[in-house]
């Protein structure tokens, strides 16, 4: 894997998007996604077109993903964890950025 570390890549996983329950529905998620997402950005380790994969390991999590367009790539029976597979293609940058703004998130 070593020799892949500074090489772009075309496949990202999205984990650890964690918040306390009395943050559910808050603005936090919005900030946290903000920051993480305009700090990944930076990097120009991101090779379009691209693809984002994520589990969702909760309901809150599953809305979450669907709510930025995420598609159901595997059903949680068929994982190995049993935890539902979601992704999301992105054919360039400004598709992603665009679709970033339009959920609210500044990520400039």
């Amino acid at each position: 894997m070593r020799g892949y570390i500074d090489s772009p890549a075309r496949l990202w996983y999205v984990s650890g998007i964690v918040l306390r329950p009395k943050l559910i529905g808050s603005s936090a998620i919005k900030v946290l996604m903000s920051q993480g997402i305009a700090s990944c950005l930076k990097s120009p380790n991101i090779a379009f077109p691209c693809e984002l994969l994520a589990l969702a390991y909760s309901g809150q999590g599953q809305a979450l993903l669907e709510g930025f367009n995420f598609f159901r790539i595997q059903n949680a029976a068929a994982m190995p964890d049993h935890v539902p597979l979601f992704g999301l293609e992105l054919e360039n940058l400004e598709q992603l950025v665009s679709l970033l703004k339009g959920k609210g998130l500044d990520v400039e």
